[in-house]
């Protein structure tokens, strides 16, 4: 297919080009997912996840830190990060969102080959909702960078 064809495929309401379609029948496809797809599921992107750590366990940081820089000093400080990180999302998810959902449904009669950057389980519900069979993987199963 030329790379000025503009054709598309329908979707769930998404309008998709019809290459990528086609890539993904041909298992040729690896969809990369950020944690933003979680946010109509209320679950928090990673900075408003920063500030809420820190807000409710106190702590605040001068300066001009990354949000990755201002958890690596809280947890130097004894805070447990992926504790707290869990006892939000477990408090402010309200399940799979429609984004989730397109695009496990997308993969439907596919070869699902997806990473995620998600502390949610959001798209492996719905997944399992959906009866789409497939392989997790977890750090450090992955590598984990510098």
């Amino acid at each position: 297919m030329s790379s000025g064809n503009k054709e598309t495929i329908h979707i769930n309401g998404i309008d998709l080009p019809k290459q990528l379609y086609d890539a993904a029948d041909n298992n040729e496809i690896v969809i990369f997912v950020g944690a933003g797809i979680s946010i109509p599921s209320n679950v928090p992107n990673f900075s408003d996840l920063t500030n809420e750590i820190l807000n409710e366990s106190g702590y605040n940081f001068e300066g001009d830190l990354s949000n990755s820089e201002k958890l690596e000093r809280a947890e130097a400080k004894g805070l447990n990060i992926r504790r707290e990180t869990r006892l939000i999302i477990e408090r402010r998810n309200k399940g799979p969102a429609f984004t989730h959902n397109n695009i496990i449904d997308f993969f439907r009669e596919k070869t699902l080959r997806l990473v995620t950057t998600n502390y949610d389980l959001n798209l492996s519900i719905s997944a399992e909702n959906k009866a789409l069979t497939f392989k997790s993987y977890y750090q450090p199963a992955l590598p984990t960078g510098d």
